[in-house]
């Protein structure tokens, strides 16, 4: 009964307004003092004819952050195909004698595969898996004596790649690794800290793993109360094997860990390869890097990524950046990430949509830099949508109130397992973008930016944005 008198008075609202029965509640919302020095952004669209159901500041341009996802995904998706896999082969140039003895190198080119020797994908071998299979191929070719190098070959490029925005207390961090021409581990380490002591005590190494040569931990991360949030950084640059640990962490018996990006991947899958091999007897000279260029190699094998479709779904679901950034670059083709977003932004314009309220500077949505107007995210989701189907959403994007990063969204709303969406959050700002099915039937897609927001932790955020998205369920 509530419910319904609830629909009864928006509805009479709008009748004497003119307002949509969701501008009034926008409207209102926007009114209270927590967004008064915030820039909030809001964008409905009826998915069937694009027609716009309500707005907030819809034309500025403010920072996607991790809801550029979908952008990158969903391009990917169109330009890429559903059943694109990346591939790695290996392969050697020298002589193969009748002992089993390779004169020669072993090679081992890629395409950016991010979920290479990363196991989070169903069925997708983790890092020793991905090994061992390797090794056995290496073995099934008849090899068993390399009389030269493991060799890693990667790309012309002639810096890291990484996004030239990216802020510098990001860089080291395991979410900030970049996507290079051959990763591994989803290009991550871990480092553990034994954190059971008091408060304000520094908190003691423990381990690192995987082990990774050269690797130098310079650490200062202090113990904070067991309720705080992990407030550890690692700072580093690519190449470099001298790593800073600054911060602190929550108190509690158990090791805490803490990831970081890997200095050199191409490099690392290298040496783990050079010592999967040494350990089945098969002793290969060293291990380095190399400069990629065509060269008729003797192939080994080829080894392939899940479909495009599965690396799509857990992109979104779990925000995975390195994952993100390899769609990117495998859109672009370039060894810069910069000129990536530039090819990506062009594709964009061929297909029709105005590009002025758009600036991108990585596929990720790492950069600060990231602009999107939430008129241009709505507008590109309802473009989609002329290609897939209602069913095909769930498998693009998690499910608001099931699944991924939005499991814990709208837990208390009927637009639980009604909605589909791509959070985004860095400090002071907080995103949302996605399909919903709202209480009336309509597919309809949204986008709702928060940036400048002055709370203080971003479960502030959550709640304010939650009741936005619960209003489009219900108003729509």
């Amino acid at each position: 009964m509530k419910y319904l008198l609830f629909i009864l008075y928006f509805t009479t609202t709008f009748l004497v307004s003119g307002q949509s029965p969701l501008q009034k509640v926008l409207n209102d919302i926007h009114s209270k003092p927590f967004f008064k020095h915030a820039s909030l952004g809001v964008c409905v669209r009826d998915v069937t004819d694009g027609q716009l159901i309500a707005t907030l500041s819809k034309d500025k341009m403010m920072n996607p952050a991790s809801t550029l996802k979908l952008i990158t995904t969903l391009t990917a998706k169109s330009t890429l195909g559903t059943t694109f896999r990346f591939k790695t082969t290996l392969s050697h140039d020298g002589v193969l004698k009748d002992d089993g003895t390779l004169h020669g190198n072993i090679y081992i080119q890629g395409s950016g595969d991010p979920t290479l020797g990363a196991g989070r994908i169903p069925g997708n071998a983790n890092m020793k898996e991905w090994e061992n299979y390797v090794v056995n191929e290496i073995k099934a070719s008849g090899i068993h004596c390399i009389e030269g190098d493991i060799v890693a070959l990667v790309n012309n490029q002639t810096s890291a790649p990484l996004g030239d925005s990216w802020q510098w207390h990001d860089i080291g961090n395991y979410y900030a690794s970049g996507s290079w021409s051959l990763n591994i581990n989803e290009n991550l380490y871990s480092i553990y800290y034994n954190r059971n002591m008091n408060l304000g005590e520094t908190a003691k190494l423990s381990y690192i793993e995987p082990y990774i040569p050269n690797l130098k931990i310079s650490t200062c991360v202090s113990v904070d109360s067991q309720h705080t949030e992990d407030k550890a950084y690692i700072f580093g640059t690519p190449y470099n094997y001298q790593r800073d640990v600054q911060g602190t962490i929550p108190q509690g018996k158990s090791l805490f860990r803490i990831k970081g990006a890997i200095p050199d991947p191409p490099l690392f899958l290298a040496y783990r390869l050079f010592t999967a091999l040494g350990q089945h007897h098969i002793d290969g000279s060293h291990y380095r890097t190399q400069l990629d260029t065509f060269s008729d190699f003797n192939k080994i094998h080829t080894y392939v990524s899940p479909p495009l479709a599965e690396i799509i779904r857990y992109t979104n679901d779990q925000s995975i950046n390195i994952y993100a950034d390899a769609l990117l670059n495998s859109i672009g083709q370039s060894s810069f990430v910069k000129k990536n977003a530039e090819i990506l932004k062009l594709i964009l314009q061929k297909d029709g949509l105005d590009v002025t309220a758009i600036h991108i500077e990585d596929g990720s949505g790492l950069s600060a830099r990231n602009l999107v107007s939430p008129d241009f995210m709505t507008t590109f989701l309802v473009k989609q949508m002329t290609t897939m189907t209602a069913s095909d959403i769930p498998n693009l994007m998690p499910t608001v109130g099931e699944r991924g990063t939005v499991k814990n969204l709208l837990a208390q709303s009927p637009a639980k397992g009604k909605m589909w969406a791509k959070s985004g959050s860095m400090d002071k700002t907080l995103a949302y973008a996605g399909y919903c099915r709202t209480a009336s039937g309509k597919l309809v897609a949204f986008s709702v930016m928060l940036n400048g927001s002055v709370a203080r932790t971003m479960k502030e955020n959550k709640i304010e944005l939650e009741e936005i998205l619960d209003a489009i369920y219900r108003f729509s």
